[in-house]
């Protein structure tokens, strides 16, 4: 199951709080179910469009010709 994770530091504490990222990220490579996911580079190259239109349905025209 895909999880984010925030981290928050202290105030110009942006050297501190990126050193414990990348450690918590070096602790999860090690842990199948946690470590960071990698794109799959061959199917980005070829993109593939599944969906015809972003309009799910028309506008109802009863709706608009009551107001």
């Amino acid at each position: 199951m895909p999880f984010g994770l925030q981290v928050t530091g202290r105030f110009r504490g942006d050297q501190e709080l990126l050193d414990a990222a990348e450690a918590m990220e070096q602790a999860f490579a090690n842990i199948p179910g946690l470590q960071r996911p990698r794109p799959d580079i061959g199917k980005l190259a070829k993109p593939t469009i599944d969906f015809k239109s972003i309009v799910t349905h028309p506008p109802l025209q009863a709706a608009f010709a009551e107001s």
